[in-house]
């Protein structure tokens, strides 16, 4: 992980000190250096900060879909050999194959299963406790992309704001008369941040939302196959 980290922050220096020859010689040439490269140094720092911001953002979007995935918070061989050995009366396989699981599934099983000499009352509440937690767990990490989802805005807002003080200096500078080139600068410093700002943004609050929503609902379906497994140990009516 550091290894990463110096690699872009490496990557990001030689960005920045390329970063002018490149805007200048860029300008009349293509659109595309205007929203990488600024004209001052710090709008360069503010632009590839967002820039190096999105980067960091679409990992951690990566990384919370692949633990957000049916195979892996409901894994079908899991279920299936749960039930075998529940067919089979093999409790503590059940319980030992539930605590080597990392699956959603595994957890709440075995939290369930751990309470069975407390009677079904006990393992009920356990796994829904144990669901909660889990899923509060899981959620709890992917508020890094809530986080990305407001601090993004911000960012583009500062460098808006650097870039309009850039052209109101130039204004002033030029007796308030500017020629035109001199202004647009700062205010293409300005569009372009809030352009990353609204890149880093978008994607982390609709990922944040839409992975909740699946954290949610896996686990919710992993409770139902667990409730459904532990049926049996009801006791019938009249029967203590």
């Amino acid at each position: 992980m550091l290894r990463r980290i110096t690699v872009l922050f490496t990557l990001l220096a030689l960005a920045l000190l390329a970063s002018p020859a490149m805007a200048q010689e860029g300008t009349h040439k293509s659109l595309i250096p205007q929203f990488f490269f600024s004209r001052d140094m710090f709008g360069n720092i503010l632009i590839w900060s967002t820039i190096l911001l999105s980067m960091v953002g679409v990992a951690l979007i990566v990384k919370n879909s692949m633990a957000v995935r049916k195979s892996v918070m409901l894994p079908e061989e899991t279920v299936t050999q749960v039930e075998q050995l529940l067919a089979e009366k093999k409790y503590k396989e059940v319980i030992d194959l539930c605590h080597t699981d990392r699956s959603m599934f595994a957890k709440i099983m075995h939290s369930a299963l751990s309470q069975a000499p407390h009677g079904f009352s006990a393992m009920r509440d356990s796994a829904e406790e144990a669901a909660f937690t889990g899923s509060a767990v899981q959620i709890r990490g992917m508020e890094v992309l809530n986080i990305f989802g407001a601090l993004g805005p911000m960012v583009g807002l500062f460098g808006t704001v650097y870039g309009m003080i850039n052209s109101f200096f130039a204004m002033a500078s030029a007796g308030g008369a500017p020629k035109p080139e001199e202004l647009a600068g700062g205010i293409s410093a300005a569009l372009v941040s809030t352009f990353w700002g609204l890149i880093v943004a978008i994607p982390a609050v609709l990922a944040y939302g839409m992975l909740r929503s699946k954290t949610e609902g896996l686990t919710e379906e992993s409770l139902a196959k667990v409730m459904d497994l532990i049926r049996p140990f009801r006791p019938a009516p009249g029967r203590k």
